[in-house]
């Protein structure tokens, strides 16, 4: 499941574009990047709840993927 947060901001490159008469291509590429960030932190969540990366370790590094202002 996607989630809400990478729609959200794909949404809003899109709007971006439209209102600035950007080329679909660009649009696309800019839809992609701004959702790209949120994928990949749900990604690596899924990963470590499936086992895939040391816990000990990652118990005391949270997940690279998530910055300031995404995701919780």
């Amino acid at each position: 499941m996607i989630p809400d947060e990478a729609v959200e901001a794909a949404a809003e490159a899109i709007d971006y574009a439209l209102q600035t008469g950007m080329g679909v291509g660009d649009m696309a590429r800019d839809a992609l990047e701004a959702a790209a960030p949120h994928l990949l932190a749900q990604g690596w969540d899924e990963g470590y709840k499936a086992g895939l990366f040391d816990k000990e370790y990652y118990a005391h590094n949270p997940n690279p993927h998530k910055q300031d202002g995404l995701d919780k």
